[in-house]
């Protein structure tokens, strides 16, 4: 480039980094009044004002600890393990932006992949048809149920030893039955609440509250026949059934043969945005059997007054309810004496409770017995990994964009595409059965007794007879590969020399467990050799162990 005038700017880019702050000196050229070309712009990527530019491997360390641990917590730990000095330590409120903003790009990426998606497929943004030609060719709605001689087989095995009224008929049963090994997907969607964060201080003279605000967001657990799984993340309802169905449509769900089977709470929300966005294609709507049976009990509490008579209603209705006739379960209900009722509107909600969801009720027995899903546990445990153990505890309070993004962030790294979004900036949302990774090592439990200087109290001992092939009975297979590891001295040696430092606890039952973090210099464990002439192996600790321990506990393994 001819022309113009060069410019040093020092120490005017910085870089966070693992080995600390990165000052690095811009220079910048310019023709009269106008910048031309500028390194700080040109090359390096673009910042803020104040913002200092992060690499990869920094942002995975703070974005993903947060995951797990409050933002002050999280940032000690970062500081500790980069080992920064003053004036370089990152400061809780930098991660909490850090995440919030790293939070909101994962959605708009999201966001913008379901888009195109469904526009390719024929869709709108709203999950709408405009192009049904091409919805026909990427949609198959060809069903695959059980057979009915394996349906009767087991609804004879349920008939067998029970009262007829409690007989289950095949013409009563309308419902289908999916053939596991052959669906599209199973998907368990809810709600998961914390509590909101106030806007402002509370004014003098102002009302008190009657309800406290709180952050809601959705989750959605997908599950293909061959049991990979998907975990996704929203603010709203209506947004994740969009995000849900662009998902099926680029992994090729909905082109396969199969049922569609939706596993919810009950809310009316969630059901009625499965209704309207799933509305061109053949599902089927499960009631979870916990949350049935946690309504009932619920209401009941409410209704009726005395434990023994609320008991053997409960009692009753659910049993009516396991096999699928809600009509006989609002009979017990009906025939309730007033005198026992101590709130008939209760009993009346859970009438209306069950009526609304009678169709999504099904025979729960027959469906166990079967194999089948009856409960939506998989996006409960969802709920929990990716909002409940890090958002939900005393004290804590959230804005609307500080939980979701997080709760992205962590959803992010539950998939395993953490590493995919840092490098690349894409999110792949392809079902895969890799959880997260553990950076931590496993502890290894090797089998050496150990003799105490101080005689423990007589316990009394249970006879245990031998087997044929010399154990002894009732052993566990982890006992016995303890015994085994201590009866083989050069392995065990072998492996305490490849692994240290040494931390050891003597855990109840005489076993000591050994946790080992990092790999050890070859001279720290010279003086672990085992006497190999006498009947007793002993073990001599190391020099660098301390003095006490060393005469408390004489190490021995058994002969």
């Amino acid at each position: 480039m001819q022309g113009g005038e060069l410019l040093e700017r020092p120490k005017e880019y910085t870089i966070e980094a693992e080995i600390g702050q990165l000052e690095v000196d811009t220079f910048e050229i310019k023709k009269g009044s106008k910048k031309v070309f500028s390194t700080k712009r040109d090359v390096f990527p673009e910042t803020g004002p104040r913002e200092h530019h992060k690499t990869v491997c920094f942002r995975e360390l703070a974005l993903f600890y947060p995951c797990d641990e409050p933002y002050r917590k999280s940032v000690q730990k970062l500081n500790r393990a980069l080992r920064r000095r003053e004036g370089q330590e990152m400061r809780a409120r930098t991660m909490a932006n850090l995440a919030r903003r790293e939070g909101e790009q994962i959605q708009a990426s999201v966001e913008k992949k379901a888009e195109r998606i469904l526009e390719n497929h024929g869709f709108n943004t709203n999950g709408s048809i405009t192009d049904p030609k091409k919805v026909v060719e990427s949609i198959k709605e060809e069903g695959v149920t059980l057979t009915q001689e394996k349906v009767y087989q087991m609804i004879e095995e349920l008939n067998r030893g029970q009262e007829e009224e409690k007989h289950i008929d095949m013409e009563d049963v309308h419902e289908t039955f999916e053939d596991p090994s052959a669906i599209k997907a199973n998907i368990s969607v809810d709600d998961v609440c914390c509590k909101k964060q106030k806007g402002s201080g509370r004014k003098k003279g102002s009302p008190p509250k009657e309800k406290r605000e709180m952050v809601y967001n959705t989750v959605a657990h997908i599950q293909d026949k061959e049991s990979k799984t998907y975990t996704l993340n929203t603010s709203t309802v209506s947004q994740m059934m969009t995000i849900v169905l662009a998902f099926l449509l680029s992994n090729g769900l909905l082109s396969k043969p199969g049922s569609l089977v939706f596993f919810t709470d009950g809310a009316r929300d969630i059901r009625s945005a499965i209704q309207n966005t799933f509305r061109f294609i053949p599902f089927k709507i499960i009631l979870d059997w916990f949350h049935l049976e946690k309504k009932c009990k619920d209401l009941l509490s409410m209704a009726i007054k005395g434990k023994q008579v609320k008991n053997q209603t409960l009692t009753c209705v659910l049993a009516w309810l396991w096999l699928g006739k809600v009509d006989r379960a609002v009979k017990v209900l009906s025939d309730v004496k007033e005198d026992t009722l101590k709130n008939a509107t209760e009993r009346d909600n859970l009438i209306k409770y069950l009526y609304r969801n009678q169709d999504c009720i099904p025979c729960y027995a027959l469906r166990k017995k079967l194999g089948l899903r009856v409960s939506s546990n998989a996006v409960e445990k969802a709920n929990d990994l990716v909002v409940s153990n890090r958002q939900k505890h005393n004290g804590m309070s959230w804005s609307t964009d500080g939980s979701t993004c997080l709760a992205t962030l962590t959803t992010v790294q539950r998939n395993g595409e953490d590493r995919n979004w840092l490098r690349h900036r894409v999110i792949s949302a392809s079902p895969s059965m890799l959880g997260p990774k553990s950076l931590l090592p496993e502890p290894l439990t090797l089998g050496l007794q150990f003799h105490r200087s101080k005689p423990l109290r007589k316990r009394r001992r249970r006879r245990v007879r031998s087997c044929s092939d010399g154990r002894a009975k009732g052993t566990t297979a982890s006992k016995r590969r303890q015994i085994a590891l201590s009866n083989n001295p050069s392995w065990l040696v072998a492996a305490i020399k490849r692994l240290s430092p040494l931390k050891a606890s003597i855990s109840c039952r005489s076993v000591l467990t050994t946790r080992l973090s990092s790999p050890c210099s070859n001279g720290l464990l010279r003086s672990f050799p085992m006497a190999s002439n006498s009947s007793k192996r002993t073990i001599h600790w190391p020099r660098w162990m301390k003095s006490n321990t060393r005469r408390k506990f004489a190490a021995v393994s058994p002969k």
